[in-house]
């Protein structure tokens, strides 16, 4: 296929990966393959920052392995990992971060929450926002995991220089190329 990083990062010095789901399976693959030619001497100048996000912790799939790919500093990668609906479990988890990577992203950059913003939109235009005001208040607040700083990620994020490639559910990412926009970030998704 074309969703490869030699095709949607060429000329990049950042790459955030968002996956979700089963959307993380090509950057898992991409992550692994970086690793195997760093591993082979090969010199990756790249800074790339996955941000995984599922509903709940069993179903991050690859996690263990992300996290040792990381821990191995073989190239500069940073693992954000996060649930979406988080239990009891995850929230007293200070590896764990909280909150759908749509909002992790935003949060990262400052940006309010996509369903604060909803009701931004909603009072604004003189609706009714009762249905958007429940949706914010249900929202889970993003919390990245304590071993990587928001500042630090920010660093990582330099416009001019990054690209977000994001594979999983469609409205999130639709809210990642608006994100992007926002900020003046090159998206890249893939089409499934």
């Amino acid at each position: 296929g074309d969703f490869t990083l030699d095709k949607r990062a060429a000329g990049f010095r950042s790459v955030v990966l968002v996956g979700t789901g089963t959307g993380l399976a090509p950057f898992a693959s991409m992550i692994k393959q970086l690793h195997f030619e760093a591993g082979q001497g090969k010199t990756i100048d790249v800074k790339y920052t996955l941000i995984h996000t599922n509903r709940s912790y069993a179903e991050l799939a690859y996690h263990q392995e992300l996290l040792a790919l990381e821990a191995s500093q073989a190239f500069d990668f940073v693992y954000i990992p996060s649930v979406s609906r988080p239990a009891a479990r995850d929230a007293g988890d200070p590896n764990m971060g909280l909150g759908r990577a749509n909002n992790l992203l935003r949060f990262i950059l400052e940006m309010p929450l996509k369903e604060e913003e909803a009701l931004q939109a909603a009072i604004a235009n003189g609706e009714n926002a009762s249905a958007a005001e429940a949706s914010f208040a249900q929202a889970v607040r993003p919390r990245l995991a304590e071993q990587v700083s928001r500042k630090q990620l920010q660093e990582r994020l330099s416009p001019s220089t990054t690209v977000i490639l994001t594979c999983g559910n469609p409205m999130l990412m639709e809210d990642v190329k608006n994100v992007a926009d926002k900020n003046g970030i090159q998206f890249e998704k893939e089409d499934w």
